[in-house]
């Protein structure tokens, strides 16, 4: 070995238990990772090993193994390589297995810098299989880069290319002469109309006398579907009862619904309703109308599409070609555009293009008026679907009045078309305020001002929000924050009103310790939300740290959350890490413990 090399081992392991309960019951996780890297001046190399055992009173048993490994190495000088691979199985310890699989996975990627020329290309194989399907899957696919960068007096450019290919083969055992085919589908939760969380809440939360306010939509992408399964809890992989009803509607453009079932339990065959694909129904809203006690903990849907031949293969490819262009006609004036092509094509499924264009320009004649205006056109063709529009103007002005005062205001305009036929517009003007009052208090004051109109539902809808900001540094170890925020929207069928009050401070005691804190007071509708924050760190010695923690929130459930760290460098090739959490929330409670060791040598 040349004596130029300088090696580098690193050894590490971790140990992780967390332990969940309510009353009698528990559940609880152990987690040991045992990694390794060694580093010289040839090549790095880097493997880690994870295994995984849940036990619990009411749930299913859960055993896991992974690891994982890279070989990269920059000795050729311009070429980057790397070699990576790695395995892994789960299996519950139910007598009828709803996990049972095992899969493996290797690559290799190269990429070469030139002049102004780079090249990046990535190959990767992997193989699965899974004994609840009776199923194998394996999948290869390519990914090639390339890019070209260069100027020419003023003038700037850079090109770029890139391709992916990826190629599934699935086989599977044919039951009454189909088999279950998974599909990747995407949930969004909705809690009164708004994005929101399900994880926590309560069917009978939902029960508020407000009909199908609170639901869930599925995007199906470009799949189709024969079976919807639906697990309200994965923790103990819990299914939802069938004494649980629901709504199934369906739309291909998120806007307009149509009823496709009613009063339903889950898991659903869609098989007897025809073909739903993205012809159809890209997305499925599901809205309850069952209510009761059951609690949703980590809820997820799992899909399927019915084959009738024991073998079936996709391909998918995506081209994606972008250009940018910018020019400086002066040192205060500078203009550029943008473009991209994104092609798809799936098979099965519709090929799609998108086609981006931007262009801005920037003046800056003094520093009281420095105005920029910017616009984009985007346009999505997809096979058997209306093309979409959407055309984008802005416009803003930053000013420097004052060494102590900067405001900045904007406007934008957007407008959303399918096959020409106007389907929203939205108006955005905002105006920022920023004054330095005293040396040490800065005031920042933003108010955004919103109106949007949804010509398919003929709904209006209005926003108003401020945000005020005061930094005050009392001392030069002690800084506090001070936040309000206002918040008002009305969509012509109702109004919410948010007051969001927000108190931070930070202390810097001595070298060795420290404090911050935050109080975060929230207002709307008559319910209140306060979440609560405080943190002390103190160095007992130059090697050691410890950090206290606490974290609540009350709304209705009280949150509370206890956690403590301590880091302490043994050594120059020795040190250790240590966490513990305790969590309270409702009646349960929960705590955790982590220890890490790494050795360096």
């Amino acid at each position: 070995m040349s004596s130029q090399a300088t090696n580098n081992l690193i050894l590490g392991t971790t140990f992780r238990y967390n332990r969940t309960s309510q009353g009698d019951s528990y559940r609880e996780t152990l987690t040991p990772v045992l990694s390794l890297s060694l580093r010289n001046d040839f090549f790095n190399f880097n493997v880690s090993a994870t295994a995984t055992e849940q036990h619990g009173t009411e749930s299913r048993d859960l055993s896991s193994r992974s690891w994982n490994a890279d070989l990269s190495s920059s000795y050729i000088k311009g070429i980057n390589s790397r070699i990576y691979f790695g395995r892994s199985k789960q299996k519950d310890g139910a007598t009828s297995h709803l996990i049972n699989q095992k899969s493996d996975y290797w690559g290799l990627n190269l990429s070469k810098d030139f002049r102004n020329f780079d090249l990046y290309y990535d190959y990767r194989i992997s193989h699965g299989e899974n004994y609840v399907l009776k199923s194998t899957t394996n999948t290869y696919s390519h990914l090639v880069k390339l890019n070209y960068a260069g100027s020419f007096d003023k003038f700037y450019y850079s090109f770029g290319q890139q391709f992916n290919y990826t190629k599934t083969k699935w086989q599977a055992e044919l039951i009454g002469g189909k088999a279950d085919f998974p599909i990747n589908i995407s949930v969004e939760w909705y809690i009164n109309n708004s994005l929101d969380s399900w994880d926590g809440k309560n069917l009978q939360d939902f029960d508020d006398g407000i009909i199908d306010d609170d639901y869930l939509i599925i995007d199906l992408g470009i799949e189709e579907i024969g079976l919807l399964e639906f697990y309200y809890d994965t923790v103990n992989w819990y299914a939802i009862p069938s004494s649980i009803k629901w709504d199934i509607y369906y739309s291909n453009d998120k806007i307009t619904w149509s009823l496709l079932v009613s009063d339903v339990s889950l898991p659903f065959d869609f098989s007897g309703l025809g073909s739903l694909n993205f012809s159809k129904a890209r997305y499925l809203k599901l809205v309850p109308k069952t209510f009761s006690d059951l609690k949703f903990n980590s809820p997820q849907f799992r899909a399927y599409k019915y084959i009738t031949s024991s073998q079936y293969k996709t391909t998918f490819k995506t081209y994606r070609t972008s250009l940018a262009l910018s020019y400086n006609f002066s040192e205060n004036l500078i203009s550029s555009y943008s473009f991209s092509l994104n092609r798809a094509e799936p098979s099965p499924g519709p090929d799609s293009k998108d086609y981006i264009h931007s262009v801005s320009i920037s003046w800056i004649p003094n520093k009281f008026f420095q105005p920029t205006v910017s616009a984009s056109k985007t346009k999505n063709i997809k096979d058997k679907q209306p093309d979409l529009i959407i055309d984008n103007l802005s416009f803003s002005v930053f000013s420097d009045i004052l060494p102590t005062l900067d405001i900045s205001y904007g406007y934008t305009h957007t407008n959303v078309k399918e096959n020409d036929v106007k389907k929203v517009t939205n108006d955005n003007f905002n105006i920022s305020t920023f004054a330095k009052i005293y040396p040490d208090l800065d005031f920042r004051w933003d108010i955004s001002i919103g109106k949007s109109k949804n010509y398919e539902n003929d709904l209006t809808s209005k926003t108003l929000s401020s945000r005020t900001n005061a930094i005050a540094r009392l001392k030069p170890t002690i800084t506090t924050t001070f936040t309000y925020q206002y918040d008002y929207s009305n969509n012509d069928l109702s109004s919410t009103t948010t007051h969001n009050f927000i108190f931070d401070l930070s202390w810097t005691i001595s070298k060795n310790c420290s404090f911050h804190g935050s109080e975060n007071i929230k207002f709307t509708e008559g319910e209140t939300n306060i979440n609560s924050f405080y943190s002390l760190w103190f160095s007992l010695t130059p090697r050691t740290q410890i950090n206290f923690q606490y974290s609540g929130n009350r709304n209705g459930t009280d949150t509370d959350q206890f956690s403590g760290f301590l880091s302490w460098k043994i050594s120059r090739y020795l040190s250790f890490k240590s966490n513990y959490t305790w969590l309270k929330t409702g009646d349960d409670t929960s705590w955790s413990w982590m220890v890490n060791l790494t050795a360096k040598f």
